[in-house]
């Protein structure tokens, strides 16, 4: 007769096995079929399974204890939080789950800042001694660790993602608004402009400034070579 018991780790799913057979574990064939993964943020994660050979039909097999889980939820998440955002059960959630990743790597890097923008952005300040190392020489680490918890947010939570590391994504707004000044007076004075060509999150943060400075307008956006695009805005079209 075979049985299976399965936990969050190993040690949780033997302590079951002793918990529900009237035997020693060392008497039992015992075999696992899955060892635990924590995931990354909570995605893929697999709990640990094990399969139990009972000696004979007499062994009994009792219920195990039900034991409550508890959230280790950061001590300071209070303090981390905006007033507005303190009960916010999607902001706490992000917030545990997230310190949780941060401290798992022996790097300084810790949640500055966590609360939502708007009713679809949430935004993520991280900082530390060892931030750097997230930005990386060009940014790359940076695009890959956005790029990661925007997918996990979005599919978990449906949000938007705002990512800051340290100052790296306001010095990428300074940069962009340098590269809208002819596009922004174009727009005042004749109603229509062409940004330069833009990729990744230069495009996206040209996208948020257009957006927010002209709400009413209508954005077109046309790709170009090697997968850039350029960003378009013009009354006439709107009139039509």
């Amino acid at each position: 007769m075979k049985n299976i018991f399965k936990a969050d780790t190993l040690d949780e799913a033997y302590r079951k096995v002793s918990q529900s057979i009237d035997t020693p574990i060392a008497q039992l064939d015992i075999e696992v079929i899955q060892t635990p993964s924590e995931g990354i943020l909570g995605l893929m994660k697999k709990e640990a399974i094990v399969e139990v050979k009972l000696p004979n039909k007499d062994t009994k097999i009792s219920q195990p204890l039900v034991e409550k889980k508890t959230t280790n939820a950061a001590p300071d998440i209070e303090n981390k939080l905006e007033d507005t955002n303190i009960n916010d059960e999607v902001i706490k959630d992000i917030y545990q789950k997230l310190d949780g990743l941060l401290s798992v790597y022996c790097l300084d890097i810790k949640i500055d800042k966590l609360h939502k923008k708007n009713e679809n952005t949430i935004y993520i300040k991280l900082i530390g001694e060892d931030a750097k190392i997230l930005i990386g020489t060009k940014g790359y680490r940076y695009d890959a660790m956005s790029v990661l918890l925007h997918s996990w947010i979005k599919r978990r939570y449906n949000k938007e993602l705002q990512l800051e590391v340290l100052e790296y994504l306001e010095n990428k707004k300074q940069k962009v608004k340098l590269l809208l000044e002819k596009f922004m007076e174009d727009i005042e004075q004749f109603g229509t402009a062409t940004s330069v060509e833009m990729s990744g999150q230069y495009l996206r943060i040209a996208i948020d400034l257009i957006q927010t400075a002209y709400p009413d307008k209508r954005i077109i956006l046309k790709e170009t070579r090697m997968r850039r695009k350029t960003i378009t805005i013009d009354d006439r079209l709107d009139e039509l």
